[in-house]
């Protein structure tokens, strides 16, 4: 079974903390995780989901609400784990760019072996994205629009300062 982001986000979530869905939603709510919907239509799904395919168990809470904690079986830390391991590419930039910065979220609780890997793959990958704006730019200049060429030109400065930051976090 192939699990989405918003999959990882809740097996990397309860890695670090076994909580409850509701738990879970207040977490979405009130982080940079609100990305990713923080409604029950998808929050819950998805738990049932991940605990039917055995990556996450829970136990009832004793408060009388019907919650129930939920944690990461071993399968469910081993697909963390492998998820987190993948290597970062100029593909998957340009098809899941937030993907990168969710696994920047969770390596160093589950793999802190994986994160300065994780840094120089996400700034090779920023780099040859870079080479390849540059050269569409190259090729397509005269043909542009105004408004074609400023969202060029903020994709160029996104993947630089991304680029930048990453040597910097490199470098900490």
């Amino acid at each position: 079974m192939a699990l989405s982001d918003l999959d990882y986000a809740l097996l990397g979530l309860l890695q670090a903390e076994p909580r409850s869905g509701y738990g879970l939603r207040k977490v979405f709510q009130t982080t940079l995780l609100s990305a990713y919907s923080d409604s029950p239509g998808s929050i819950y799904p998805a738990l049932r989901k991940l605990e039917a395919s055995g990556h996450l168990t829970g136990t009832a809470e004793e408060d009388g609400r019907g919650r129930r904690t939920l944690r990461p079986t071993a399968k469910g830390k081993r697909a963390l784990v492998a998820w987190l391991d993948g290597p970062i590419t100029a593909e998957l930039l340009t098809r899941d760019s937030a993907a990168v910065s969710l696994r920047l979220a969770f390596v160093s609780d589950v793999a802190p072996r994986r994160l300065r890997p994780l840094l120089k793959e996400y700034r090779a990958a920023l780099l040859t994205r870079l080479a390849d704006v540059d050269t569409a730019r190259r090729a397509l200049d005269e043909e542009l629009s105004p408004s074609a060429r400023a969202a060029l030109d903020l994709g160029e400065h996104v993947l630089r300062a991304r680029a930048e930051w990453c040597e910097k976090a490199l470098g900490a």
